[in-house]
């Protein structure tokens, strides 16, 4: 009988120490999900949208939104995963699979700003943030392009695009006569930094034209665009 008082004592502490063990790599499974994506304690909702590219490559976009219905509305047919040569710039590499207007822009103008316009804070209504790529060819870098659904109302929409962790360049590049952009950009250096102003909104970008920033030491982007209608360009975070 004493040999099982024994026995009973031992038998409780190991199966408390497997509950401890389970429970510590759960906890650890959870950070681990949360250090990748921390957006997603941004917004209500969100889903994952498989994207390929021509050269057979394929890339998980993640949507956000505070709106369920705005997360239902995008799918595949919104993004285009293009390939661009490590050796030419996104706007040559979109030129020549004929994503970009390489039209005339002479007689475009940027619109108006008014005051409201040029102070509005308001939340993007939408996020973007690629989340896993299959790389099929080492030799180029990896964009996606955005054809947002139609906005038929005259007022301003908002997107948001988060870069990966780690990702030192962020380019963007219009490509589309028809449809003006205007955006700005932010990014942390280190992960406890604050999100420092690198390109005040809004910024004009016109047909045919780009912006592109490198910072060496980095955390993390984000883009935010500004434009009516359905708009079209295209987002580059790379390394």
């Amino acid at each position: 009988m004493k040999k099982s008082f024994y026995v009973l004592p031992i038998l409780g502490l190991l199966f408390f120490a497997s509950c401890d063990k389970d429970e510590s790599n759960e906890i650890a499974e959870e950070a681990v999900i949360e250090s990748v994506d921390l957006e997603k304690d941004l917004y209500d909702f969100h889903k994952d949208v498989k994207i390929t590219s021509d050269g057979g490559s394929e890339a998980i976009m993640r949507v956000y939104s505070n709106s369920e219905a705005a997360v239902a509305s995008y799918t595949s047919e919104h993004f285009k995963l293009v390939e661009t040569l490590k050796s030419e710039t996104l706007s040559e590499g979109l030129i020549r699979q004929n994503i970009k207007d390489d039209s005339d822009v002479s007689l475009e103008k940027e619109e108006e700003m008014t005051d409201f316009d040029a102070k509005d804070n308001a939340g993007s209504g939408i996020a973007f943030k690629m989340v896993s790529v299959t790389k099929t060819n080492p030799n180029v870098n990896y964009s996606v392009s955005f054809y947002h659904p139609e906005n038929i109302a005259k007022s301003w929409s908002y997107w948001t695009h988060y870069s990966g962790i780690g990702q030192t360049i962020a380019t963007i590049d219009r490509h589309s006569a028809l449809r003006r952009v205007y955006f700005g950009l932010k990014r942390k250096a280190y992960s406890t930094s604050g999100w420092a102003i690198h390109v005040s909104e809004w910024r004009f970008l016109g047909n045919g034209n780009s912006y592109s920033l490198t910072a060496n030491t980095n955390y993390q982007f984000r883009f935010r665009v500004k434009s009516k209608r359905s708009s079209a360009y295209t987002v580059n975070f790379s390394n």
